[in-house]
């Protein structure tokens, strides 16, 4: 999609001031004042800044500074739009950074911090390599970090690589959850793939868990286990994939009922308890459940 990119990071940084003046951190913006107009999906830019402006504020201490900047530079012979985020948060260790894009790693002092799925970074980084761009980055323990994110500014999509991204960005503007209720009766009915309901208040771990499954499935998402009860009754999954501890009611309330529901209507139904770590004994508990 063809956009203003200086003015789309401007309306990102935008909407992260309030969460800076919550957290009492001291938040700025570099950008040139001037259009910087090229190809981009808004959908995964987005999804690019937001995870690491979102880790820059997680992991730096209050009246600490985080830094959104936009530049362009030239490199090779080919000009690339440079978005970096740079933060006096609590850095990564040196030894740990070439493993920090790999999907599912955690870096140790931040999971013992503020733990998180593993996922964000290596989104970045495969956003980035669609569109033919790369994301570096440079740390310190103690000191801070910065991630640069390197777009070329030259990238035009032809035939239907343009209408794959225009269809991403439509896709990802519906939110109304009519419009997206109705689309999924419609096709419901000439579906006959198996119904996965994804149970996980993570929102970005299970939007990940939706992109790997639904090629294979119907997939159904709740982000607590009273949303995921009421979908259970509605949807009457084939498969349920849950956390265990939740918001509201935690993973077991919605397996035990739809253990009932199992004899009550014959269905068998496969639920699937995981990843929940424990704090004092560190380790991960799973329990697969069969009806």
């Amino acid at each position: 999609m063809n956009g203003d990119l200086e003015e789309f990071v401007t309306s990102v940084y935008n909407s992260f001031c309030p969460v800076a003046v919550e957290k009492k951190l001291v938040f700025t913006c570099r950008i040139p004042h001037q259009s910087l107009y090229m190809y981009f999906d808004r959908d995964k830019v987005h999804k690019i800044i937001n995870n690491l402006l979102s880790n820059a504020f997680k992991f730096t201490p209050e009246n600490g500074k985080v830094t959104l900047s936009l530049s362009v530079e030239e490199k090779e012979g080919r000009q690339y739009a440079m978005i970096s985020v740079s933060d006096t948060g609590v850095g990564i260790p040196e030894a740990e950074l070439p493993y920090i894009f790999d999907r599912f790693y955690q870096v140790r002092n931040w999971e013992e911090e503020k733990p998180g799925s593993g996922i964000g970074l290596h989104l970045v980084r495969e956003y980035a390599v669609l569109h033919g761009g790369k994301v570096t980055v440079e740390s310190h323990p103690g000191q801070g970090s910065t991630f640069i994110v390197y777009l070329p500014v030259d990238l035009k999509p032809e035939g239907e690589q343009l209408e794959t991204l225009e269809s991403d960005f439509a896709e990802s503007e519906r939110t109304d959850e009519t419009q997206q209720e109705a689309a999924f009766s419609s096709q419901e009915n000439n579906d006959d793939r198996k119904r996965l309901l994804i149970v996980e208040d993570n929102k970005e771990f299970r939007t990940f868990l939706k992109e790997q499954l639904e090629e294979f499935y119907q997939v159904l998402e709740a982000g607590d286990g009273e949303e995921a009860e009421q979908c259970a009754i509605d949807k009457n999954p084939d498969l349920i994939i849950s956390d265990i501890m939740m918001p509201k009611v935690d993973g077991i309330e919605p397996v035990s009922y739809t253990h009932l529901r199992a004899h009550e209507t014959r269905h068998d139904i496969v639920c699937r308890l995981l990843l929940e770590k424990k704090k004092n004994k560190k380790k991960r508990k799973e329990k697969l459940v069969i009806f």
